[in-house]
């Protein structure tokens, strides 16, 4: 699929990112809290972590819409089956989605997101090597966005994991979102620009990636 990706093609598809609170001895395969979905209709983010519900109900200064769903196989056949009705793609960076799928889903869910989703950092792998110079010596989303000249997402602090784990330990004691803290508010809006940021940078540089594609010789 990713040979034959057309940048028309990349413009097109579906980008997805996953953010969690981090592994822990208490929890080694935490289930993801975050999914930040982009195309060409914007970002939409969906709360995964029940605890985190009041963050869907902010009104300033967030990115984009944003909606609880805690039902991990739900989200990922409602994006499956926009895939397959619009002929697009899945396109996430690196195997940590997949892996992220394959722990928390049902097996038939799994099968049918791997039909129709790509790692595209295969691609953007494939990108980086054809640059001349200032290759990077790392493989991160960060070192390929400096190498495109791409704006690097900013994450939240003290960091995504321990964001999450904020966040989670404070929205279960309230109900509202007027009750969460001022710093708690920031972290919030701070944590989806960045998810936002990610996705939108996969996208360009996978547009980069397979425009580069596009110009080689066809044997």
């Amino acid at each position: 699929m990713l040979r034959k990706l057309s940048r028309a093609d990349a413009k097109k598809a579906i980008y997805i990112d996953f953010e969690g609170p981090g592994r822990s001895p208490e929890n080694p395969a935490p289930r993801p809290s975050l999914l930040g979905i982009f195309h060409q209709d914007g970002y939409e983010a969906v709360i995964l972590d029940p605890s985190l519900s009041i963050l869907s109900k902010g009104k300033v200064g967030f990115p984009g819409p944003r909606r609880m769903e805690p039902d991990l196989n739900r989200v990922l056949a409602e994006l499956v089956a926009k895939a397959r009705e619009q002929g697009v793609p899945i396109l996430h960076f690196s195997r940590h989605e997949e892996e992220m799928i394959k722990a928390h889903c049902d097996p038939v869910v799994s099968q049918s997101f791997g039909m129709h989703a790509c790692n595209a950092k295969l691609l953007i792998d494939w990108w980086a090597r054809q640059r001349p110079v200032n290759r990077p010596s790392e493989r991160t989303l960060d070192d390929y966005c400096r190498l495109g000249g791409i704006p690097c997402p900013v994450p939240p602090q003290p960091g995504v994991a321990e964001t999450l784990r904020r966040l989670a330990r404070d929205c279960s004691k309230v109900r509202r979102w007027t009750s969460l803290s001022p710093e708690r508010k920031e972290q919030a809006r701070e944590l989806f620009h960045y998810n936002r940021g990610d996705c939108r940078a996969l996208y360009k540089l996978t547009l980069k990636a397979s425009s580069l594609l596009a110009a080689l010789p066809r044997r």
